[in-house]
Formats: structure tokens, C-alpha cells, sequence
């Protein structure tokens, strides 16, 4: 049995997909405050390649993490950026896409224009939030930042 990455515990048997809980001494992740203690939240991809915590430099407790395809700044990614502002003061967005996305066709150049497409809803929500946009390479875990200059959203959408 390979364990999975905490706090999730143990996924068994690949043929049996019912969780095993975590060992007691998980159990101390209740006493970490609810706010994310960098004032970060995390839009990624839900590929089970990545490990967010690890692969970003964060640790437990350092930011909320919000997954779905593609690192999409959906709809409900931004109720869930509100509530995050509002309820725990959430003060910085990091949206991370990936190489070798399966959601954008494995195509580079789509993740970046989704990139841009989520950094102008966040925007839009004007809640004065920090946005950074990142690209984590799969192959060699390097996480690098990109950067839009101002009006490029409305360019890459034509």
C-alpha cells in the first residue's frame, strides 16, 4: 500500500478504492488556524501528478488550494476566491497551470492564454488580490512565473 499525500491518507488497493484513515497523530491538523497563514490562495490543476504543498514550496497550513481541469479560474474558483478574501483575509492568488495539461490538450500555448483568461477574472473581482501566474514544468519540477504585461488578456482573446 502507497500512501497518498496527507491530509488525504491512504487510497489501498488500486482495485479498492476505499480510503484508510490517517494515522492519530494526523490528527493535529485540527489545531492549525482555519485563515491560510501566507494570506494565499492556491488555483491548480487537478492532475494527480502534481503535489501542490510540495511542489510549490508550501507547506500545511501556508494556503487554501483550490483544484479543478485545467487551473481554471471558474466560476466557482471565484466564489470560493471570495469567500476565501472575505472569511480569512486572504490576500494573494497564485494560479498554476502545468506542461503536458491533459484539460488544454497537452498544449502549452493554451495553458498560457487560460493563465491570462483567469488572471483577468480574478482581476475583475476587484478585491485588491495579488495575482501571480505560474507554469510548473512536470519534468523537472521547476515552477516558473510568468508575467502579462497590462491589456495582454485582450490580446491573446483575439
Amino acid at each position: 500500500m502507497t500512501p497518498s499525500w496527507a491530509p488525504f491518507g491512504r487510497t489501498g488497493r488500486e482495485d479498492d478504492p476505499t480510503p484508510t484513515p490517517m494515522p492519530a497523530a494526523a490528527a493535529s491538523h485540527g489545531a492549525l488556524p482555519r485563515a491560510p497563514r501566507r494570506s494565499l490562495a492556491v488555483i491548480t490543476c487537478m492532475d494527480a501528478r502534481i503535489d501542490p504543498l510540495a511542489g510549490f514550496g508550501l507547506a500545511l497550513g501556508d494556503a487554501h488550494v483550490l483544484r479543478n481541469a485545467g487551473a481554471e479560474a471558474t466560476d466557482d474558483v471565484l466564489r470560493s476566491l471570495r469567500i476565501s478574501h472575505d472569511a480569512a483575509g486572504t490576500r494573494e492568488v497564485w494560479v498554476v497551470g502545468h506542461t503536458d495539461c491533459l484539460a488544454h490538450g497537452s498544449d502549452d500555448l493554451r495553458v498560457e492564454e487560460s493563465l491570462r483568461r483567469s488572471l483577468e477574472r480574478i482581476t475583475a473581482l476587484t478585491l485588491g488580490f495579488r495575482v501571480r501566474t505560474f507554469r510548473y514544468h512536470l519534468g523537472s519540477g521547476w515552477l516558473e512565473e510568468l508575467s502579462f504585461p497590462p491589456g495582454s488578456q485582450a490580446a491573446a482573446a483575439d
